[in-house]
């Protein structure tokens, strides 16, 4: 046997019931006012196959990939001597991948072999239906990762420019596969563990007590502030608490909707991490990635969706930068009242001799 050589031909393939070389055929798209973009396979045929036996369909094919239809065959047809597409074939094939809508149904639609049946191209719509993004994905016409599983509420709040939240394109696969990519708070003798956000404060952030359109405080009682602030560390843990207590202290619910319910808890040294315990009260926790695995498996397609919007909303009201900016506001309002409180006893010190006590 000779090996193959770049200049070998290729095995001929099958796609529907029309037989031809794998590189004639080519994919094109549309987009519709759906999600899915409506798709059509073109080809140029050498032969069909119908009933195990092969016979004669030379010519341009068009397969209407969302309905598994034949759209037209042996258009341009022409006894080519196994010589491979003619001139015309190639360039029907190359015409029609770089048609519009309108000028691609047009041409199926004046073909002599159209079959008629598919809707769009028999009533001349000027945008075509919406594509089965199921049936695209199986031909490999369309990418898995093009699947959408979000809810209409979902698409709309990625749509906001208002939200800081990002809630893209996602099959439930690729859900299921980010959600288990989360970090994870992995306990120690025994405990669960659980998808975890890690709310340390062990990075430089405004510890001051001043901030920008805040409550207004003294300069001159910066370097009080500063050493109650490292004397007392009530005051952070209160702050601390108060950034938190909207998460732990209730089920949190993304955009507060319903159904859609995570029961949070703090856990790790200082509290410093906040960790998953139940989605719509089924238990969260974990021994390993394998059982966290087969918990999501077992969730609807209701709840994965839920569950991944919480995890991404958490992701982001948890971060860094607005867990920073929370307790800067927090800190803000501990030090104005802390300076009117050092205000009143520095005034009640204020006493001066004479027939009655003077104090300003």
């Amino acid at each position: 046997m000779q090996p193959a050589t770049k200049d070998t031909p290729k095995a001929n393939v099958l796609t529907g019931p029309y037989i031809h070389n794998p590189d004639n055929i080519a994919f094109v798209s549309f987009e519709t006012e759906g999600e899915t973009p409506r798709s059509f396979s073109i080809l140029i045929a050498e032969g069909m196959i119908f009933e195990g036996e092969e016979y004669p369909a030379n010519g341009i094919a068009v397969l209407d990939n969302d309905n598994v239809a034949i759209v037209f065959d042996q258009a341009y047809e022409q006894d080519v001597n196994g010589q491979g597409p003619s001139r015309d074939q190639r360039t029907a094939f190359n015409f029609l991948q770089a048609l519009g809508w309108q000028e691609f149904s047009y041409f199926c639609r004046t073909r002599d072999t159209y079959r008629n049946g598919i809707e769009d191209i028999d009533v001349k719509t000027a945008i075509p239906n919406e594509g089965n993004r199921e049936s695209q994905v199986r031909i490999g016409a369309l990418d898995p990762a093009f699947i959408d599983n979000r809810s209409d509420l979902i698409r709309s709040l990625n749509a906001s420019p208002d939200l800081p939240y990002a809630f893209p394109r996602a099959s439930r696969e690729s859900m299921v596969t980010e959600i288990m990519a989360h970090d994870v708070f992995y306990s120690e003798g025994g405990s669960p563990s659980s998808l975890a956000w890690d709310v340390r404060m062990n990075f430089d952030w405004n510890k001051t007590g001043r901030i920008v359109d805040g409550e207004e405080v003294c300069q001159t009682m910066d370097d009080k502030w500063d050493a109650e602030m490292r004397d007392n560390k009530s005051i952070f843990d209160a702050a601390c608490d108060a950034c938190l207590d909207p998460f732990i202290s209730s089920n949190f619910s993304p955009f507060e909707i319903e159904d859609m319910e995570a029961e949070l808890d703090v856990r790790g040294g200082n509290n410093g991490f906040v960790a998953l315990k139940k989605y719509n009260d089924q238990d969260m926790t974990f021994s390993d990635i394998d059982e966290l695995h087969g918990k999501l498996e077992t969730l609807s397609d209701e709840d994965i969706m839920g569950l991944w919007l919480t995890v991404r909303t958490l992701d982001v009201d948890l971060s860094r930068d607005v867990r920073a900016a929370d307790l800067a506001v927090q800190l803000n309002e501990s030090r104005a009242e802390l300076e009117q409180e050092w205000l009143n006893e520095y005034e009640d010190a204020l006493v001066f001799d004479g027939p009655e006590d003077v104090r300003f």
